[in-house]
């Protein structure tokens, strides 16, 4: 069994999520008038914070940023809103289970904000288990810059490339990598092409594939 610190992503890698957030930044955007399609959502929103996101995306379309607080906060209400029906990915909830059998510190490293974390965390049966959290108020620069992870491993007490980090998205994988540690990508919702900034691609998590690294 692999007993090193192991840092998890959450949205998209523990819980499926991504559908709900997408749903979320598409209703505070469409009450201003403008469209998201599912393509622009991955293109400039999955993976990153929410307010690195909607600077992209606004940018992108040439939209004003002023109304950027406010638009941070109609999403994260929308999205509390919208939480209670999230899915989690089981082989991740079977992997963190065995990982906290054999006493393996975790982490989570997550672009959402602590309430949104919060209520995710709340579908899963180990809401608990995290020796640290690292939410978007705990940083300034979000995916794929390290700063995260480099939190999430100091404040593990451990060096970076100690740890493993599991994403699911190319900007989590180029953090993870960023900061020194061992990446693995689950392909649940980016294809593996998609993918290859990480060291490790795999369609299902399991507790053989850490302790073969």
């Amino acid at each position: 069994m692999y007993t090193r610190p192991v840092c998890f992503d959450l949205d998209g890698v523990i819980i499926n999520s991504e559908p709900t957030h997408m749903e979320s930044f598409k209703r505070t955007l469409t009450s201003r008038d403008i469209a998201l399609t599912d393509e622009g959502y991955v293109a400039y929103f999955a993976g990153k914070t929410d307010e690195q996101g909607f600077t992209d995306f606004l940018t992108a379309k040439n939209v004003s940023l002023h109304e950027l607080p406010q638009l941070l906060n109609d999403k994260t209400r929308t999205y509390l809103q919208l939480a209670t029906s999230i899915d989690c990915y089981s082989d991740a909830i079977t992997l963190m289970q065995d990982l906290v059998d054999h006493n393996t510190a975790l982490a989570l490293v997550t672009g959402s904000n602590n309430a949104e974390a919060t209520a995710a965390l709340a579908a899963t049966s180990l809401s608990n288990v995290f020796s640290t959290i690292v939410c978007a108020e705990d940083i300034t620069h979000g995916k794929p810059h390290p700063e995260g992870y480099l939190l999430a491993a100091e404040r593990l007490g451990v060096a970076p490339h100690d740890c493993i980090a599991i994403e699911d998205s190319p900007s989590g994988c180029r953090a993870a990598k960023a900061a020194g540690m061992t990446c693995i990508a689950i392909t649940n919702t980016h294809s593996a092409t998609e993918l290859t900034d990480a060291d490790y691609i795999t369609d299902q998590l399991n507790a053989r594939l850490l302790a073969d690294l």
